[in-house]
């Protein structure tokens, strides 16, 4: 009689570890598939990033602005900024008459 008791004790401990090891086991795989999803969700949003990131880069490296500035911001034309720019760095060693005259025309254009 003593046998059969410690045997049921045996069984329910024995069961209790089964469902045990089954609800981890399931815990586990859960976790490791939401892992996965989140992997994957990450490795999209950086690459859009990535791409986001690139045409900064470029339009940085272009000495230009994206779409939407462009629109708002209008700029003059490239030689024009070359030519004020370099009016501008020249303003303390003393510009001509006619320097001045280009520099103040050129202001309207190029300085907004």
């Amino acid at each position: 009689m003593e046998q059969q008791s410690l045997w049921k004790q045996y069984k329910v401990v024995i069961i209790a570890s089964v469902f045990f090891c089954g609800a981890i086991a399931i815990g586990l795989f859960i976790a490791a598939e939401r892992v996965e999803t989140f992997e994957s969700v990450a490795d999209v949003q950086v690459s859009d990033q990535r791409a986001v990131l690139t045409t900064i880069a470029e339009t940085i490296a272009r000495n230009g602005a994206d779409s939407v500035t462009e629109s708002i911001i209008r700029d003059c034309a490239l030689q024009d900024r070359t030519r004020f720019d370099t009016l501008l760095g020249k303003l303390d060693q003393g510009l001509s008459y006619a320097e001045l005259g280009e520099l103040d025309k050129l202001f309207g254009s190029c300085a907004s």
